[in-house]
Parts: C-alpha cells; structure tokens; sequence
C-alpha cells in the first residue's frame, strides 16, 4: 500500500495539486483500506458503496468531509489504478446551508480579551483583523508583513493563490509586540513550543477560541473561521465594497463572497424600519 500512496503523492504533485490537498487524499484513502481491510486493486463498485454508506449514516460525516473522500477515490481509481467506478461520478453529499453565527464587534472584542496567553491573542488579533482563513493565519511569518504599505502578504491561499490585505495599525503594534516579546527572527510569527519547527497546531487554536468564548459569556459557536466572517460581515455593515471584501478574503466568485456575508445588522435595521412603518396602521 505504501508504493500506491507514493504513486498517488506523484500523480496529485503532477497535477498541481497543494500539499494539504495531497496529504489529504492520501490520508482518504488510508481510511478508506483500514475501515473496509480491503486491497485496494481488489475493490468493486458494490465495496465503495457500502463505505460511502458507512460515511454518511453510520460516521455521519460533514458533507465537505464526504466529498473530500469521494474526490479522493475518483482521483485515485482515475490516475493512480484506472477502474472505472459510476458511483464515484455520481455520489453527493446532502448539502445543508447552514448560516453561523455572527459575532458583534463587541462579541469579538470579549472572546479575545478572554486570551489569556498573548501569543494567542496575536494569533486571533490577526485572523480578525485581516480577514484570514486558520491555515493562512498559522503561516504568517515575519517577512510577509510590509510595514511600509500597511499590508499582509497571504501566501498560498486556498486554490494555491497570493493576495495581499491590510493591516490595521492597532494590529500591527499587536504584532510587534508579539514578536519582540517572543524573540522572533526571520520565519514564522506563531510556532508551536512543544515541536519545535512546526506551526501551532489548529486543534490548540480551536479550543482556545471556544473555551474564551465560554469565558467571555458568548453563547454563540465560536471557531476560528468566525473571526473571519466577523471581519466581512463587519467591513460591509460600515459600507465597504463587496468587490473589495471579496479581494480581502480571497474569493475567486463574488456569489461566494454574498453567500458569505449574508444578511448584516445595518440591512436588518433598515427591514424592521421599514416593516414598523408597513405595520403601524394594523
């Protein structure tokens, strides 16, 4: 099984494909022979049916999580051992539009003042006031920040892209001191203590967030992602463009970017003013 993964970490490189989306298949696919003890050369259209079964009503997995594996096996039974499987083709995940929360600016205030450890306040400081994806935000180093123009270089983006967003002042001496305090060189800004030469671990990061969260008294899910949609949805409550925003986070479609921000408090405001004044003579 090791020289397939090997094959298959050749074919997803070949093709252009991140490292974590490579690791990523690769790990799909581990799952997949250790759950079912199946030799992969050996599975039939009836086995993967029943695994896809297993993932969605048995794991019950995120619908991304079971698309990610089917996109795993297509890749696979395509380039790596060509089967030809239709399931594969046609499997989908139930998709459930789910809206999250959204944190007010005074909310996000209170879940960062609730950490404790500065270098984890530096760490979600940024993932809010730059609008950054977890993995985008673990990855910042020293030399991405350009104090000149007030601007943070986000390197590697999902879909393997570059932008650049701004850094707010506040944010910026936030950083400073964290890398003064922090003695940091060249590099990453946010390393892990217990492996050194690696990245914080996003786990860490995740329960820090919900547990500050808890602290602060907000009764709303917080993760790390809801620092960024915090940032969109606030930028367009105070009138930024959605083009602008849509730059800022990265997105490749705009619909993206209006799924994303939905309905803000302003737009809210202005609906019940008009339904007061539609309902006053009732």
């Amino acid at each position: 099984m090791e020289r397939l993964r090997d094959r298959m970490r050749q074919e997803l490189r070949i093709r252009g494909k991140a490292d974590r989306t490579v690791e990523a298949y690769v790990d799909n696919m581990r799952v997949m022979t250790e759950r079912t003890g199946l030799v992969p050369g050996r599975v039939t259209e009836r086995d993967i049916k029943a695994y896809l079964e297993d993932l969605r009503e048995v794991r019950q997995v995120a619908p991304s999580t079971f698309v990610q594996h089917v996109a795993a096996m297509r890749f696979f039974y395509t380039y790596v051992l060509p089967r030809n499987f239709p399931i594969l083709r046609e499997a989908k995940a139930r998709q459930r539009r789910v809206l999250p929360d959204i944190l007010s600016l005074p909310e996000v205030q209170a879940v960062l003042h609730a950490l404790h450890r500065p270098w984890l306040f530096a760490l979600c400081a940024t993932l809010y006031g730059c609008g950054l994806r977890r993995a985008e935000g673990l990855a910042v180093a020293t030399e991405d920040i350009d104090r000149g123009r007030a601007l943070l270089h986000v390197r590697d983006g999902k879909g393997g892209s570059d932008r650049f967003v701004p850094i707010p002042s506040r944010l910026q001496a936030i950083l400073d001191a964290h890398v003064c305090g922090q003695r940091i060189g060249a590099g990453p800004l946010f390393v892990s203590r217990l492996l050194p030469g690696r990245t914080v671990s996003p786990d860490t990061l995740g329960r820090a967030l919900a547990a500050a969260a808890v602290e602060a008294g907000v009764r709303k899910r917080v993760t790390p992602h809801s620092l960024r949609h915090a940032y969109a949805t606030h930028l367009l409550e105070r009138g930024v463009s959605l083009r602008l925003i849509q730059q800022f986070l990265g997105h490749r479609r705009i619909e993206t970017t209006t799924r994303y921000t939905h309905l803000t408090d302003g737009s809210l405001d202005r609906v019940q003013q008009v339904l007061a004044l539609m309902t006053a003579a009732l």
